[in-house]
């Protein structure tokens, strides 16, 4: 069940985080500054595809498949600088871990037994990937004022569906498991409440994110998907 329940939260945030770093380094307006320092912190996405091959590989070989976009993305980052750069890198080498991090979230996503986990799975990106890519961005200490607005916006209209989701399911629950189930909504709810406050807290303050407050958001998010896997697939 570990391994279940990092699968449909670390595929759906690396996924989401590839992604959106690719349209930062493709499109996004930053100095050479800015595009070394989010080079250093690629490494963060191969040890999460490694963690999840390693893992999965103890169940059965097929997980050795998301080697893949670890390996894409060593090969693209020992390609580039982590220092001053205008060098945007083989950026297709980028888009093939992504196509391949969008197989195995496809994969993930159709091995769902019903609509409300499917959407659990698909809410994920939108959640749990713009959180680790907020993370990364303030690592990196990136001056996008747009993504650092968005993103927390995008966790709080993440949030709302699921939580939709999440009673949603709870309704689908038989009565005998009710009690039980209705611990687990009340702690995954309250986390990713608790998660995503300290995410937009910066935004009502009017002030520069702190990544040790996202970092913390992180792990409560984290925790609350555990919450939220139990619920969607353990009955």
């Amino acid at each position: 069940m570990f391994f279940q329940t990092l699968q449909y939260i670390l595929i759906p945030a690396l996924l989401g985080a590839q992604i959106l770093l690719t349209i930062i380094l493709h499109k996004g307006d930053i100095c050479p500054g800015q595009r070394g320092r989010i080079h250093k912190w690629l490494p963060v996405l191969i040890l999460g595809w490694c963690v999840i091959a390693g893992i999965g590989m103890t169940y059965a070989s097929i997980f050795a498949i998301n080697f893949v976009p670890a390996i894409a993305i060593a090969g693209f980052y020992l390609s580039v600088k982590t220092g001053k750069t205008r060098d945007k890198g083989p950026l297709i080498v980028m888009a093939l871990a992504n196509g391949f991090a969008a197989a195995s979230f496809v994969n993930l996503a159709l091995g769902s037994g019903s609509f409300t986990q499917l959407f659990f799975a698909v809410t994920g990106p939108f959640l749990f990937g713009a959180l680790l890519t907020h993370l990364l961005l303030t690592l990196a200490r990136t001056r996008l004022q747009t993504f650092h607005k968005l993103l927390p916006i995008s966790g709080v209209v993440s949030g709302i569906v699921m939580a939709v989701i999440l009673l949603c399911q709870t309704l689908s629950i038989h009565e005998i498991f009710l009690d039980k189930m209705a611990v687990k909504l009340g702690i995954a709810l309250g986390l990713m409440l608790l998660s995503i406050g300290l995410w937009s807290f910066h935004l009502f303050k009017q002030q520069a994110v702190k990544w040790q407050v996202l970092l913390v958001s992180s792990v409560i998010m984290a925790i609350s998907g555990y919450y939220q896997f139990q619920l969607f697939f353990v009955m």
